[in-house]
């Protein structure tokens, strides 16, 4: 699965295009496609940011778990 920067780096790639392109349906066509690899970064940042969190939550809840455990005596 590709990450968030390589989306970036697809879209930076369509936006050099759509400077160059020759015609205005193709500028258009090109933008709308730089446009869809930003929103695809966005999502998988957005998707990695809850990950860490249920992770950090998950562990936290672990850890809490051990420390509310009787000590052996």
């Amino acid at each position: 699965m590709p990450t968030p920067d390589e989306y970036r780096k697809i879209a930076e790639t369509y936006y050099r295009l759509a400077r160059e392109a020759k015609t205005e349906a193709d500028r258009l066509a090109l933008l709308d496609l730089a446009k869809s690899w930003l929103e695809a970064a966005s999502r998988e940042d957005a998707k990695s940011a809850r990950e860490r969190r249920r992770s950090w939550q998950a562990r936290a809840a672990s850890a809490g778990r051990v420390f509310d455990r009787p000590r052996p005596r």
